[in-house]
């Protein structure tokens, strides 16, 4: 299984590939010895990251580019036969972008946003299955802060409680991991904690989650 930031970043790599198949002017050797590394690290990060059935969907069309780019003298290519051969490889890198985007055998993102370390015990079960499943999820515990209320509802007090959960838990600090961090993960599932006490008004966690 692959993780999801490899899976971007593998992306990313592709669609620069297809970029210099869209240049304007005629692919020297900088170029093609550029598509070719790219090429290749895509390649070995695919075969590492994923099982030989799924790999085997990508190995083809990335072998056929490696041998595309490696094995013809694109300079010498006439005008008709060098824009054929750019779309291809445009087609050929835009269907490994949009499979690469659906791959199912990407990792889930499994975030836990406790507050109270009193409370970790009602997800501690749930969390030890999924830090269990190295093969299928990344997980990651944040316990983010967590204020006192004045009657009025106002802030009274706040609190992180994130060095008091039990040392087998990797407790991340939520300074590291703000909102914004967290948008930009996509988590598959967030746990958490009811982040208000409506009954008696007395706790509630940082707006922002």
């Amino acid at each position: 299984m692959m993780d999801r930031g490899i899976q971007g970043r593998l992306t990313e790599l592709l669609q620069q590939v297809r970029e210099v198949f869209c240049l304007p002017e005629v692919l020297g050797a900088e170029h093609l010895q550029l598509v070719e590394a790219i090429l290749k690290q895509v390649d070995d990060d695919l075969k590492a990251g994923l099982s030989e059935a799924r790999y085997s969907v990508y190995r083809e069309y990335i072998e056929g580019m490696l041998s595309a780019v490696t094995g013809a003298d694109w300079a010498q290519l006439n005008s008709e036969d060098y824009q054929e051969s750019c779309h291809l490889c445009q087609d050929i890198l835009s269907y490994l972008i949009l499979t690469l985007k659906q791959e199912k055998e990407i990792k889930k993102e499994i975030v836990f946003l406790p507050y109270k370390a009193s409370m970790w015990d009602s997800l501690e079960s749930v969390w030890q299955a999924a830090y269990d499943d190295k093969e299928h999820c990344n997980t990651y515990v944040i316990s983010i802060p967590y204020a006192d209320r004045n009657p009025d509802g106002s802030a009274k007090e706040w609190h992180c409680e994130k060095d008091l959960y039990p040392d087998y838990v990797p407790v991340l600090d939520w300074q590291e991991y703000g909102i914004d961090k967290l948008k930009a993960m996509h988590p598959d599932m967030i746990y958490i904690h009811n982040p208000y006490d409506a009954y008696n008004k007395v706790t509630s966690v940082d707006s922002q989650y």
